[in-house]
């Protein structure tokens, strides 16, 4: 293409055509009308010679005379002709009709450079050696590009500068290549003399003094097009167009508000290299850094007052909420607060001292200023330490003993003579004894306190007891087996205190209840001891059911030779306060077999009070006793649940029950009396069937049947009655005669 341009610029010159001729004027014509002829002869031959116009131009196409006029009027450029220009518009259009369509598709006579430099660098048809150089060029013919306004000399660039910008440093072979495509072959650049001296031949110029520049001004606006348009493509290459537009304004007009917007002065110092920058683009990047600079510090200034502002007014409006809520807020939630005051001490410290200057101060709040100080002052320990052995309850025993262990553990030392002084209030000496146990837990002294701590448990509040226990859990090993026993010394009121204590520790509790169980006396001991120890061990397995573990205390329900265990805990159950579902629930569940303790359970639950059973009756407890009473087949519990629902006020519910066991229980002779062991006679009598003890099989064999034994006394009239019935007297016989003969023989 390169060679056909230079043909066809020497054809443009034989046509009288220079490279930038200025045609005669000629009988008055002016410049633009001797052009116009000379350009339409120069088209018309260029036409004819591509085969796209007829050699008589009278007969072209209305589209042919559109594209002449456009490109006439588009080459003509102030009464000149530029035969380069004249040239590439012809090489670019030879191979494609001479259409108006032709002219927008090379972007017109105006883009006709661009899309030179376009199909011979970068299109798909351009070739392989140009494509290869494409990002060389580029930089190359960037960097020859004059500044708006200068002319083509004035911009020229060294050889060296020009390997530099190429990045063909390290390539000079390549370099030698480019420059050859760009002198040679498609003269886009032409070397120069340094010094001016036009007409000194290139060969006679050292190498090392070679210089360049762009063949003519109308490539510069050409190239200018391409290489912009190529750098939009990228944000690098937009960012280097923002450089130089911003570069070239404030050159221009050096005012503040033409420098880069921070954002755009960003983006340049991020996306172009620092070491392509032009003078005056570094002197306008300079200026604009120095701007920025200068605005951040000011900015930075502001901002830290205003935030130090912000911050002094918010830790001072923080600090004095967090005191007011130190004031009014629970006890438990004390400690806690005073640590959030941690980040806010230099403004709550005078807060909390001025609130402490006041007379009238309640002692509370006092204690609570003199606690959130504790961490900055040392010297409140001493009235910290009083008031936690004036402390009202465990929760304020627990959070000033937190805090005096954080910032004051020193302190804890003062309390042992409190704790060991047996002459000292309960008060005080359980609650030194809830503040050592954070930090002394493993001392033997508490062997020796361990009981008199026990005693003074006992002396608080029955509802904060188990609050109290929790807060001594470290020492609890010591402090168990004390309660435990003095639990079964107790009366009701010390029975229930000494309970709510063992509560906290079920794991511990239950083990020391049940060596209260396991306790025994010998053979010989005093009846009274006995009697001691049974009550004792009594209300050990109340305790027992009261914590859920009554695996130990079922048995002990059994009747045995002695009988003394057995009683106290039939009373005990209701007067300590057992849960009466508990004892129904076991035996109306069946799982117990022996009798004997079932009975004792029924005995049991007939000492409950009406308010204690209220609950229970409104079951089917109730209505299971009557099922036991009318099905059970042993005396012992048919006539313990006969009392029961005697007891609990059933008597109409009895009544009905006794009607129909009479009319079930027709009159039998003694032999078949078999199952069950009691009967009903027709009188309503219950009677029990004789037993006695069979040595050989130890079981219980029936003895002969005339034997019955009643399940209630009866009085003389009774009995005359029912020996009257049954045949063994007279019906006319005299009842105080047969009284008079029978009572003498009962004695015997």
């Amino acid at each position: 293409m390169a060679n056909r341009l230079r043909a066809d610029a020497e054809q443009v010159g034989d046509l009288g055509l220079g490279l930038a001729v200025v045609a005669p004027q000629q009988n008055g014509q002016t410049h633009g009308q001797t052009v116009i002829p000379c350009l339409l002869t120069a088209m018309s031959a260029f036409g004819r010679d591509y085969g796209r116009l007829p050699d008589n131009l009278g007969q072209c196409s209305k589209d042919q005379d559109a594209f002449l006029d456009r490109a006439i009027a588009g080459l003509a450029q102030d009464g000149k002709i530029i035969s380069v220009r004249l040239a590439l518009f012809a090489e670019m259009v030879k191979g494609k009709p001479w259409t108006p369509a032709t002219l927008k598709e090379i972007g017109g006579t105006e883009g006709v450079g661009a899309t030179f430099l376009e199909e011979t660098f970068t299109a798909t048809t351009a070739p392989p050696r140009h494509r290869l150089h494409q990002k060389a060029a580029q930089s190359v013919l960037r960097a020859l590009l004059p500044e708006a306004g200068t002319d083509i000399k004035g911009h020229m660039r060294s050889q060296q500068e020009l390997l530099a910008t190429s990045g063909y440093a390290s390539r000079p072979k390549d370099f030698d290549d480019l420059l050859r495509i760009l002198d040679s072959e498609i003269r886009l650049v032409t070397p120069t003399d340094p010094e001016g001296k036009n007409g000194a031949a290139p060969a006679t110029v050292q190498a090392s003094g070679k210089h360049y520049q762009l063949t003519h001004d109308y490539l510069v606006h050409s190239l200018r097009d391409w290489l912009t348009h190529k750098q939009k493509e990228t944000r690098r290459g937009r960012a280097e167009l923002l450089l130089a537009d911003r570069a070239a304004v404030w050159n221009a007009r050096q005012e503040h508000r033409q420098l880069p917007s921070l954002l755009q002065w960003l983006q340049i110092k991020c996306l172009t290299v620092r070491k392509d920058w032009t003078p005056p683009e570094r002197k306008v990047m300079r200026e604009a850094g120095r701007f920025y600079t200068l605005r951040g510090i000011v900015a930075l200034l502001f901002l830290g007052l205003v935030s130090l502002g912000g911050w002094w007014t918010f830790g001072t409006s923080e600090a004095r909420a967090r005191v007011e809520n130190l004031l009014t807020a629970k006890t438990a939630d004390v400690p806690e607060i005073i640590r959030s005051l941690k980040p806010y001490q230099r403004w709550a410290v005078p807060l909390l001292r001025e609130r402490a200057a006041q007379a009238d101060l309640d002692e509370d709040k006092r204690q609570r200023v003199a606690l959130a100080l504790l961490p900055v002052d040392a010297g409140q320990a001493d009235y910290c330490g009083e008031a936690l052995l004036k402390a009202g309850g465990p929760e304020e025993v627990r959070a000033i003993r937190a805090l005096l262990h954080e910032h004051a553990p020193d302190s804890f030392v003062r309390f042992w003579p409190v704790l060991t002084n047996d002459k000292a209030e309960r008060s005080r000496r359980l609650r030194a004894a809830g503040s050592l146990v954070l930090s002394d837990a493993g001392d033997p002294r508490w062997v020796q306190v361990a009981d008199d701590l026990v005693r003074c448990l006992a002396g608080e509040n029955i509802l904060l007891l188990r609050e109290w226990a929790g807060l001594l859990e470290p020492v609890r090993t010591h402090l168990v087996p004390h309660a435990a026993r003095r639990l079964a010394e107790a009366d009701a009121g010390g029975f229930a205190a000494y309970l709510a204590m063992l509560r906290a520790y079920p794991e511990d509790a239950a083990a020391a209840l049940s060596a209260q169980l396991d306790r025994s006396l010998p053979a010989t001991a005093e009846q009274e001891d006995k009697k001691a120890l049974a009550r004792q061990q009594a209300q050990a397995a109340v305790a027992l059911l009261h914590l859920g573990r009554s695996e130990r205390v079922w048995p002990l329900f059994h009747q045995p030779e002695d009988p003394t265990l057995r009683t106290y805990l039939i009373h005990r159950c209701a007067d300590l306060g057992v849960d009466p579902t508990i004892l129904a629930n076991y035996l109306l569940r069946g799982e117990e077999k022996d009798n004997s303790v079932r009975q004792g359970l029924l005995l049991a639950l007939g000492e409950y009070s009406a308010n204690q059973r209220e609950e229970l009756e409104r079951g089917l407890t109730v209505n299971r006793v009557a099922r036991v009473y009318r099905e059970d087949s042993d005396p012992s519990i048919h006539s313990a649940a006969e009392w029961l629902l005697r007891r609990w006020q059933k008597t109409n519910r009895l009544t009905q029950l006794d009607k129909e066991l009479t009319e079930a229980s027709p009159r039998r002779q003694p032999g078949e009396l078999t199952r069950p062991h009691w009967i009903v006679n027709g009188q309503g009598q219950t009677f029990q069937a004789a037993h006695q003890r069979d040595s050989k099989r130890l079981t219980w064999r029936r003895v002969a049947a005339a034997w019955r034994r009643s399940q209630k006394e009866v009085c003389l009239s009774w009995l005359w009655t029912i020996l009257r019935n049954s045949g063994a007297i007279a019906v006319t016989a005299n009842p105080h005669r047969l009284a008079l003969d029978i009572l003498p023989r009962a004695r015997h």
